[in-house]
């Protein structure tokens, strides 16, 4: 009721095409860096043609993985496809971030440091990713019922457990 039917389809028809620009682009991607970074340091002597056909092979398994991933996807976003990616980017960003403040604040950070770095703040966060889905979890009246007091020492107690464990 918003647009006329001639424009409705015109706004999905740019959607849809904006969608499968992004696709290609991944998926141009991870073959790219799989192929050259991955695939061409472990055997250098290959030959272009058989990269060419690694390349297509890993965009097929990756398209593979990300529809096996779909019902993963669903089952664990609450909110919906929104939600999710923001969840998901929520536990992903930290790390990286982590990295990278280090690396700008801290002279002794390094290029052997980074890695460590990353999988240091990685583990911590995985670590966060069950204990926030136990928190989401809960039903709407415990919730309301605890409004700051338990609910956040809760929370306080399970980052300080995180930082314990990501200290050992």
């Amino acid at each position: 009721t918003l647009l006329p039917v001639g424009f409705r389809g015109l706004v999905v028809a740019g959607m849809i095409a904006a969608l499968m620009s992004s696709l290609a682009s991944l998926f141009n991607s991870v073959s790219t860096l799989f192929t050259v970074d991955v695939y061409q340091k472990l055997k250098p002597d290959t030959p272009q043609k058989k990269l060419v056909v690694i390349g297509r092979t890993t965009t097929v398994v990756m398209t593979a993985l990300g529809l096996l991933w779909l019902p993963i996807m669903k089952a664990i976003s609450g909110g919906g496809l929104y939600q999710y990616i923001q969840s998901v980017q929520a536990f992903l960003a930290p790390p990286i971030v982590a990295v990278f403040l280090t690396g700008l604040l801290w002279k002794r950070m390094n290029l052997r440091g980074a890695p460590c770095a990353r999988l240091r703040a990685s583990r911590r966060t995985q670590l966060q990713l069950p204990l926030a889905r136990v928190q989401e979890g809960e039903p709407r009246e415990l919730e309301l019922g605890r409004r700051r007091g338990v609910h956040l020492r809760r929370r306080l107690r399970d980052r300080r457990l995180c930082v314990l464990l990501d200290m050992a």
